[in-house]
């Protein structure tokens, strides 16, 4: 039997959740936790969904463990990237007709294909280079002085519109919730007030790289030639922003490992400045890249395109799976998608944070290695069904004992395990140490459903076997939860 510090009894009596606020020091913090974050005019991909799926497990799981956490959508929404969306644009711009015609998904699959082909274009077009730089500079005046909008300002609007709203259409199918949403654009007043502050200090000075800061033989830019902001002092004016709103103990940044150095010169930056303690608070969690994407269409990162992929090979399992129920159409339509909601978060969280991996259809939804989502739901949907099957001895179970007998041993340390597992992960921020642990539970599920059968048992043993049964659905739902997986009762 696994060792745990827990007994049976102690996790049936408070469940996995509590169990693990219980387990922490006493001292509570507030986290702010920055992810998913974004641009806009780009379609949902692979990228913004694992900081997405990250950052949702460290944000449920730190509320979990009884911190106070504040989430945080910090829209890259500025800079010149917008003014060469909008430079581009009337020279790829469908017609109106067409336009109005299209929804939200389209219209930012057009401004990104803009903004790529722009890209491209001024490589070698000084004229839009030229656009570009006039537009930047006009849309940061009026965000720094106010007044009316002009065209520009009045289109980048639009555009930060139709994506806030594209960007919805995914959090809401993946249950994702923040408590704040921010923009660069809110920082770039912000910024440029700072760099002028620095200037008079003399904290900074301008030369012909712009306006920079010395430190030692290195120096850090904060700021252009013309006086645009830069990324790195919109996140030092946002930080202050933020330190000022929620006095946290710790700012947390789910983020690409490759933005390793944009924080270490994030953190350096804050203690020139004077602000030591403030950059201490600062957390990098970091991951690595999902490599080998493909859909039958072709490879993308798109997740829209991902998870019609994955809705298709789920209906695949279903029709030809043994055991999977019939199901009405709609009810086939809404389990699909759960699939495929489901794999994705599950082929994420099992992996350690940080690194790379080979992303592959056929793996995600192969559930004959029992490392997957649709392993799981069929091992938790079994569950379900043999408490409905048992309705009649459900009353008073869960003070009924459970007796330890030879073939329950391996799902009792299973449980066990699990708990470890997350005690583990609510240390290190690792939810595959959780999920992997999940996973093995499901094994020890379908085995137990066999050997422990409960039709047919004498009563005794049948009540004892169901306890520890739905101990076993509990803990998984518990688990499921944590990290973002749909429960489905029934397939």
């Amino acid at each position: 039997m696994v060792s745990t510090g827990i007994s049976l009894s102690q996790l049936r009596q408070h469940g996995l959740m509590q169990l693990l606020k219980k387990s922490q020091p006493s001292t509570t913090q507030k986290i702010v936790i920055d992810y998913s974050s974004p641009n806009i005019a780009k379609r949902f991909h692979v990228g913004n969904l694992r900081s997405t799926l990250i950052g949702r497990y460290t944000a449920k799981l730190n509320s979990t463990i009884g911190h106070h956490v504040h989430s945080i959508n910090y829209l890259g929404d500025w800079g010149r990237q917008m003014a060469l969306i909008i430079a581009y644009w009337p020279k790829v711009r469908p017609s109106d007709s067409y336009w109005n015609s299209i929804g939200d998904g389209e219209k930012v699959r057009l401004l990104t294909d803009c903004y790529v082909v722009g890209n491209r274009a001024i490589e070698s077009d000084e004229q839009l280079k030229e656009d570009v730089r006039r537009i930047h500079d006009k849309m940061e005046r009026i965000m720094l002085e106010g007044g009316e909008d002009n065209e520009e300002m009045t289109q980048w609007r639009n555009i930060v519109r139709i994506s806030i709203n594209h960007l919805n259409h995914f959090y809401s199918l993946f249950d994702c919730h923040f408590n704040e949403w921010m923009c660069e654009s809110e920082e770039s007043r912000r910024a440029r007030l700072l760099v002028s502050d620095l200037l008079e200090k003399g904290s900074v000075k301008i030369d012909g790289k712009g306006v920079i800061m010395e430190d030692g033989e290195v120096f850090h830019q904060l700021g252009r030639t013309d006086g645009t902001s830069l990324y790195l002092t919109r996140d030092i004016t946002s930080l202050l922003y933020r330190d000022s709103m929620w006095k946290a103990d710790k700012y947390t940044y789910v983020v690409e490992r490759a933005q390793r150095n944009h924080f270490a010169t994030l953190k350096r930056v804050m203690e020139l400045m004077g602000y030591e303690d403030l950059a201490q608070k600062i957390t990098h969690l970091s991951y690595g890249r999902v490599k080998g994407l493909s859909t039958r269409k072709g490879r993308t990162e798109v997740v829209e395109e991902i998870l019609e992929s994955g809705k298709e090979l789920a209906k695949e399992w279903m029709e030809k799976s043994p055991t999977a129920k019939q199901l009405t159409q709609q009810e086939s339509e809404d389990t699909s998608l759960k699939l495929a909601i489901s794999s994705l978060v599950v082929t994420e969280m099992r992996r350690a944070r940080n690194s790379d991996y080979e992303f592959s259809w056929r793996r995600t939804f192969d559930p004959s290695g029992g490392n997957n989502a649709i392993f799981l739901h069929s091992k938790y949907s079994r569950l379900c069904s043999i408490e409905e099957a048992n309705i009649d001895l459900m009353n008073g179970l869960d003070e009924y004992p459970i007796i330890e007998e030879p073939s329950s041993i391996p799902l009792i340390s299973s449980l066990l395990s699990l708990y470890s597992s997350a005690i583990s992960s609510s240390h290190s921020m690792e939810s595959h140490e959780l999920t992997n642990s999940l996973l093995s539970l499901g094994r020890e599920c379908g085995r137990a459903g066999v050997t422990l059968r409960v039709k047919g048992s004498e009563e005794k043993m049948a009540r004892s076997r169901l306890a520890l049964l739905s101990l076993a659905k509990r803990t998984i739902e518990e688990s499921m939860g944590i990290l973002g997986i749909p429960i489905i009762k029934k397939m």
